[in-house]
């Protein structure tokens, strides 16, 4: 299949089986049913649902190829669709198929809402799919293999989640930003940095040392930050550095606020420094595997559905968890389960404006897979070449071969000279 083929299907894939879960509005044919019969010569499906859409008097068919307890269900293409009145089955593309479920959801719940958003993100969700297999199908098989590291594993998702109906939709990036910023494309960028006067900054800490004192000594113990920068902007002062995601950065100069603080000399645009970080699947947390820390950055985009820019009450939050993993609660808890642990967030910087959420707002993550770290030491030592972004682990191969999951399986079922029935 090309890339637009497989990102049709997965946008038809995640969108229908979402709507399945949520409504449960589909029958399943018998077999003997003309329709089934018709459906299993053209797609060769083992079984045939019906989701009537009563309010257009149209019925969508689907091939099943996979009916899953896990309601990820696996469909064979392509899809049809009728009106009652007549016998001939049409077939479905990926946008009439989700307006027709959207038409009919909005008329069965009697809304007057307009759906036009959702159908622009769910186009361009699909778009993007095609623009994230390209960039990865002269590569596909390495997604699937058996041994992936931590920033590798982050950037496989390239399909996104099962059942999301946009699961790659993102309002705001540019067709080159898409590019850039993307873990789909192995994006990789500098942070764009902030210098602000400790009086219009707010920061907490959980570790010895301040959000400020933190980031500094951070881009002190970078090669790829220059020395007179270090010089003159990484002492002990009566500044902090604000590291923000390079499309924030920009967002935020055009801010009347941001430059006002600009002219009083309270705030000072520094650029992009410092070493390449990496975006996660989330898109806005970055990594690089020498830094002591990843960044969870706000980024005031359209993130399938969501502005993914950290709130207050969200900066406090991960200051609370990273106290209570360090308490006699997190003691017990890892007496119980040796080998469960939670990522912390043990710093956050920002810089409000009037008092308010401002975009600035970014969370120090640690980095249990930072390289030659102690924290990868005291894992397994695979930890740092063998990690499994969870949903990356389930997902379809864009190239038609087998997910990671079934190459692991496989793989230990030869080593240990078993079934990969007994092995899963």
């Amino acid at each position: 299949m090309n890339s637009r083929q497989i990102a049709e299907e997965a946008t038809i894939q995640s969108f229908l089986n979402c709507y399945l879960r949520e409504t449960g509005n589909f029958h399943i044919l018998e077999a003997n049913n003309s329709l089934t019969l018709q459906v299993k010569e053209r797609t060769h499906a083992k079984s045939t649902i019906v989701c009537p859409l009563v309010q257009q008097n149209i019925e969508i068919i689907v091939g099943i190829k996979y009916w899953s307890p896990s309601d990820r269900h696996l469909f064979a293409f392509p899809l049809h669709y009728k009106c009652a009145a007549r016998d001939q089955l049409l077939e479905l593309d990926y946008l009439t198929l989700s307006t027709l479920l959207l038409k009919e959801l909005s008329l069965s719940m009697g809304s007057t809402e307009p759906y036009d958003e959702l159908v622009e993100r769910i186009i361009q969700s699909c778009n993007n799919i095609e623009q994230f297999v390209e960039a990865r199908q002269e590569k596909a098989s390495e997604l699937y293999d058996i041994k992936r590291n931590f920033g590798e594993t982050e950037q496989s998702l390239v399909l996104g989640h099962h059942l999301h109906p946009t699961p790659k939709s993102r309002q705001g990036f540019l067709p080159q930003e898409m590019a850039d910023y993307s873990p789909e494309t192995e994006g990789e960028f500098a942070l764009h940095y902030f210098r602000a006067h400790k009086s219009i900054i707010l920061e907490g800490s959980t570790l010895e040392q301040s959000a400020t004192k933190l980031i500094k000594t951070e881009l002190r113990n970078d090669d790829a930050v220059a020395e007179d920068f270090k010089t003159t902007y990484c002492g002990e002062d009566d500044y902090a550095l604000v590291p923000v995601h390079p499309w924030q950065g920009r967002w935020l100069l055009h801010s009347q606020k941001v430059q006002e603080l600009l002219k009083q000399k309270l705030l000072e645009d520094l650029g992009q420094q410092g070493r390449k970080f990496k975006p996660t699947s989330s898109v806005r947390t970055v990594y690089n595997a020498d830094a002591r820390f990843m960044f969870k950055l706000s980024l005031n985009i359209k993130i399938t559905n969501s502005v993914r820019a950290n709130l207050f009450k969200e900066l406090e939050r991960g200051l609370e968890v990273d106290k209570i993993f360090s308490s006699t609660i997190g003691d017990d808890l890892r007496s119980h389960f040796p080998n469960f642990e939670v990522v912390r967030d043990p710093a956050y910087i920002t810089i409000p404006l009037d008092g308010k959420e401002s975009g600035f707002a970014t969370i120090l993550r640690a980095n249990p897979f930072q390289t030659k770290a102690q924290q990868i030491e005291a894992l397994d030592t695979d930890s740092e070449t063998d990690v499994s972004c969870l949903i990356g682990l389930c997902q379809d191969a864009i190239d038609g071969s087998s997910s990671r999951l079934a190459n692991i399986i496989r793989n230990l079922a030869k080593q240990e000279n078993r079934s990969t029935t007994t092995v899963s």
